[in-house]
């Protein structure tokens, strides 16, 4: 764990609310940009982004301060996530805005610059398709690059689990987008 988190976590629990507003800063931006990752929808990421922060005040007292306060937040912020995902019925997809292709290099190239926008849509329609599982995996390593040590502890699963995730959703994008 970090030893600002620490030392806040500390604070909060004797009361200072200062300290929770400091979590929240730090965290804020990352924990939002994973749920938007994750439901593509401004408004549900910014609800869910706000739950996540509630439950982990709420849940700040069972916390395990031996492992990552990230990777504690990180799974309060998936499972409230994927709840929300079942009860609306939805499937999550990347947002392609996100994505790297508004380099300014390729905007100087019309043509490639199309080629990339044509091929990232793909890969984001292919990604709609993938099963909930790999997808929650390839977009914590892809989009919030995290390590396969933190996608493990953060979903509650082994690094093997997460590698065997990974490697499935990658053999499905690239035989779904490039034909095998």
């Amino acid at each position: 764990m970090r030893d600002e988190d620490g030392l806040d976590i500390e604070q909060v629990l004797k009361g200072d609310y200062n300290a929770f507003n400091r979590i929240v800063n730090r965290y804020h931006t990352r924990v939002y940009a994973m749920i938007y990752r994750i439901v593509h929808n401004r408004s549900d990421a910014e609800d869910l982004t706000q739950e996540t922060f509630i439950h982990a005040y709420r849940g700040l007292k069972g916390f395990d301060r031996r492992r990552p306060f990230s990777a504690w937040l990180y799974r309060i912020g998936i499972n409230l996530t994927m709840n929300f995902l079942k009860k609306k019925s939805r499937h999550p997809m990347v947002d392609i805005d996100h994505l790297a292709l508004a380099s300014t290099k390729l905007r100087d190239n019309p043509v490639r610059y199309a080629e990339k926008k044509i091929l990232l849509k793909k890969v984001e329609e292919e990604m709609k398709k993938l099963p909930e599982d790999l997808k929650t995996v390839l977009i914590l390593r892809v989009n919030e690059e995290m390590s396969y040590e933190e996608i493990a502890q953060t979903l509650g699963i082994s690094k093997g689990t997460v590698m065997s995730r990974l490697s499935r959703a990658r053999h499905k994008l690239k035989e779904a987008v490039f034909g095998g």
